[in-house]
């Protein structure tokens, strides 16, 4: 699978403002490497992957909310 160029983008329908919000996210991280820097706006979840890919199959993220939904 190709690692993205544009390192860095946004789930709309974990913004704020989307019908589909499922509250706030505590954090965010590649499964198989490490925590990603992100942010959450109205407009959604962005994040911002790494340089290098963590591993040869896929890049899988972990998005932990801070309440159960």
């Amino acid at each position: 699978m190709a690692w993205p160029t544009a390192r860095e983008f946004t789930f709309k329908a974990l913004g704020q403002n989307a019908p589909s919000y499922s509250g706030k996210v505590k954090s965010v991280r590649l499964l198989g490497g490490t925590a990603v820097p992100f942010r959450q706006s109205p407009e959604g979840l962005s994040v911002t992957l790494p340089e290098q890919h963590p591993n040869e199959i896929s890049a899988v993220l972990a998005i932990t909310f801070e309440a159960s939904i």
